[in-house]
């Protein structure tokens, strides 16, 4: 029998879903372009770096267009899936691990986003698990001051920020599905990124009533940023 406390010991790995970035430069030249940072971690490794671009950690929703870039040596498994006919790979990394990344963003007005240029980008992802179908209406520091996303059961969607020095401010309002459009407005939350949190929604029946409940996991892990009686 495993212990509770073996349990909580063990490192929880997680896999990346990766495509190497398709270049005519060598991935140091290319790691060195972008100014990324090599990713060690631990396992099997490859005689050269290889510089990858990041899809996702869920296979069913990978971002086949992602300009996030990591490099690493280590030995990646095939995946019997594939991304703008790029055939897609992974890595099992802990869930733990600081993972050093470029965020390569391009703009369509220097001026407009000018006041942004300086900082770096934080990541927010919604992991709806309330058994409903929900939208989600993305404020403040959201990339492009405002997002909207509809976000069925046992999905998911990631914002990034506009570039911020410290933390980023995502202050986000909470609706109910109408027949594919925003219906009756539930609540709203606000949650303060410095890296790249994650918050889940999920229903809790407390006394006999149900509360949606939006819970952070990574920044502030088990904090409650929105509980509202639902019936």
């Amino acid at each position: 029998m495993v212990s509770l406390r073996e349990l909580s010991d063990n490192e929880y790995f997680v896999k990346i879903y990766v495509v190497p970035l398709e270049s005519e430069v060598s991935p140091q030249e290319m790691s060195n372009v972008f100014g990324l940072i090599e990713y060690v971690g631990s396992g099997s490794t490859l005689n050269e770096l290889v510089v990858y671009r990041f899809l996702g950690i869920e296979k069913e929703h990978l971002n086949c267009n992602s300009t996030i870039l990591i490099s690493t040596k280590l030995k990646p498994e095939p995946e019997n899936i594939d991304c703008n006919n790029q055939n897609v790979l992974s890595i099992s990394v802990p869930f733990t691990d600081a993972i050093p990344y470029a965020d390569v963003t391009y703009g369509n007005s220097l001026l407009k986003d000018f006041e942004a240029v300086f900082g770096s980008r934080r990541h927010l992802t919604i992991q709806n698990n309330s058994g409903m179908d929900l939208w989600f209406e993305w404020f403040r520091d959201v990339h492009e001051d405002h997002a909207i996303d509809f976000i069925q059961n046992n999905n998911h969607a990631t914002r990034k920020s506009r570039k911020v020095n410290t933390s980023a401010s995502f202050p986000v309002k909470v609706y109910k599905n109408d027949a594919g459009n925003m219906g009756e407005y539930l609540g709203a939350f606000s949650a303060e990124v410095y890296t790249h949190d994650r918050v889940v929604c999920v229903v809790a029946t407390i006394n006999g009533e149900q509360y949606l409940q939006v819970i952070s996991i990574v920044e502030l892990p088990g904090k409650i940023l929105l509980s509202i009686l639902i019936g």
